[in-house]
């Protein structure tokens, strides 16, 4: 992934060149952290296809920060979809601060952490559960990520603002087959 990061971060480089701008980026890094929902919906760990990998994450920094029209702002992460144990979220936090420490002593100091979304929602009993459980989560984070000063925090909450506030009406088109497996087209 790193080859196809550089690749990427060479083009958005050489667009802004074209364009006269400066590109403020965020990296997304894979933070190898587990996340406990259903197995599809886990971008977190080493062996999902999401981010930058951590082996190649202070290379990619280098890169960014080599490059005359980008400009390394921060960190994004993601690890997964519709979770519901806090655990998880403390589990990031305590990544991320890992990579903050190693970060901060190679003088790389990011003002911008991400930390993605993902809070779950109940749809089993959407009545008893009418929102997701804000106040624990946003504990969490208050609770165990060390940011500095100079930092800002970003969630990215879309699910669990929106998906208890309507209903979602689909048709299937078609069924898509593969070697292995059915998928239905809505």
């Amino acid at each position: 992934l790193a080859n196809e990061t550089d690749k990427s971060l060479s083009l958005i480089n050489e667009l802004a060149i074209r364009e006269g701008q400066v590109a403020r980026v965020c990296l997304r890094i894979n933070p190898d952290v587990e996340a406990h929902t259903h197995t599809h919906i886990i971008t977190g760990m080493a062996e999902n296809k999401f981010g930058i990998a951590l082996s190649d994450m202070m290379k990619v920094i280098e890169l960014a920060n080599s490059l005359s029209n980008i400009r390394f702002l921060g960190l994004h992460f993601h690890i997964g979809s519709q979770i519901t144990n806090m655990q998880d979220y403390v589990t990031l936090c305590q990544r991320i601060n890992e990579i903050q420490h190693l970060l901060s002593k190679q003088g790389i100091n990011p003002t911008i952490i991400n930390v993605g979304g993902g809070l779950g929602i109940d749809y089993q009993a959407p009545e008893k559960y009418p929102i997701a459980d804000f106040k624990a989560y946003f504990q969490v984070f208050a609770k165990h990520l060390h940011l500095r000063s100079d930092q800002s925090l970003h969630f990215e909450l879309g699910r669990s603002i929106v998906a208890q506030c309507g209903s979602l009406i689909t048709k299937v088109l078609y069924i898509k087959q593969t070697a292995t497996k059915q998928f239905a087209i809505v």
